[in-house]
């Protein structure tokens, strides 16, 4: 893609070894590349984290967990490359998600954190679980993006991208906790956001294939993202500060149900709106039932 490599000349970070592994063969690999930022840019300007996990489950094929953000992330990069930002996009694509390494120190988002990059982050855009339809009628094309708490500046541009891409919701990490990758980022003290649309029918079993993704909800999601970085990049983050969302959480529920829809789940104003979404989620970003 002409990525730049991250680190000496080189793409793959190993660390590890994996337990119980023998061999430099059983070590942990994180692939990481940079598009470099647009010409004139400062040099000393943070760069986004753009990242996605490529391992999977045993057994199942893994096409939605995570191949398909790997896909987006990927061609969100080169967008990148051929439009640059201000800043470089540090892609890192990430080992060890999955059980029995998720939210341990061999996570490869943990080790990437840790390792290497640092708080030297503007801010992370993390994907997961991106390309299936929502198994709640009418709500197929939902996107959750969380993270919106971790800067009140993310606001801006949750709303833009939620107007140009929507639907889009609005999730504190109360609700939809550490999920995936963005965990690392979020206990750094970073700027983060993370965009999925939950476990859908397919999650974690065989039938993760190709065939039951939604390629066109994929492909919104990648326009998506490309906004929320170029929408953000000027942003002056400097690091997290967490705030109340109840507004934008609230207000995206609005222009998704409508009055309506937000009083039959008792939702009157932005105070209420953390039950509400409570309620939501069980449904709209958790398996089928």
């Amino acid at each position: 893609m002409g990525l730049t490599p991250y680190k000496d000349g080189e793409y793959v970070l190993p660390y590890g070894p994996q337990p119980h592994g023998a061999g430099p063969g059983n070590q942990f690999a994180n692939v990481v590349g940079v598009v470099p930022a647009a010409p004139g840019s400062d040099p000393a300007a943070k760069p986004w984290v753009l990242g996605a996990h490529y391992d999977t489950v045993p057994f199942t094929p893994g096409a939605d967990d995570n191949a398909a953000s790997v896909a987006v992330a990927l061609e969100v990069a080169a967008r990148l490359l051929e439009r640059p930002v201000s800043r470089p996009v540090v892609v890192p694509i990430f080992d060890a998600e999955e059980p029995p390494y998720f939210h341990t120190e061999l996570m490869g988002s943990v080790r990437f954190v840790e390792d290497h990059i640092g708080r030297n982050v503007h801010a992370a855009v993390i994907l997961d679980l991106i390309a299936h339809a929502v198994p709640a009628p009418g709500l197929e094309h939902l996107v959750g993006l969380m993270g919106a708490e971790s800067h009140p500046a993310w606001a801006d541009s949750v709303r833009a991208v939620a107007q140009e891409f929507g639907p889009v919701i609005s999730l504190p990490n109360e609700i939809m906790a550490d999920m995936s990758d963005h965990y690392a980022f979020r206990r750094a003290g970073l700027p983060f956001m993370f965009a999925s649309s939950g476990q859908g029918t397919h999650y974690h079993m065989p039938t993760d294939t190709v065939e039951n993704l939604d390629l066109n909800k994929a492909a919104r999601v990648a326009d998506l993202v490309e906004g929320l970085i170029r929408g953000a990049d000027a942003v002056p983050f400097g690091g997290a500060q967490p705030h109340d969302t109840g507004q934008i959480d609230h207000d995206l529920l609005l222009a998704l149900l409508g009055p309506a829809g937000l009083a039959g789940l008792g939702i009157n104003s932005s105070a209420d709106v953390r039950a509400g979404l409570r309620r939501l989620v069980g449904v709209l970003l958790q398996p089928g039932r």
